[in-house]
């Protein structure tokens, strides 16, 4: 698996995860995380989360974010 070490747009799953939400949680506060305006995929825009909750993620933490989310959706 690839993972790109510094990415500028999460996941939405994987944006909830780093919060500590469940993924059911994080769709149902969906308002509320910094979307990138598309019509397609929803994604978190990484900087502008990381500014609204006062931290930055390592990008371990996202590493590892990412790998908890595959493994509980297999």
């Amino acid at each position: 698996m690839c993972l790109n070490p510094s990415p500028a747009l999460l996941d939405v799953p994987v944006a909830g995860r780093l919060l500590g939400l469940s993924r059911a949680a994080t769709y149902r506060r969906l308002g509320e995380f910094p979307l990138l305006p598309t019509s397609g995929r929803k994604k978190v825009v990484r900087a502008k989360l990381e500014e609204m909750i006062g931290r930055r993620f390592s990008d371990e933490e996202i590493a590892a974010a990412r790998v908890a989310e595959v493994s509980e959706r297999c």
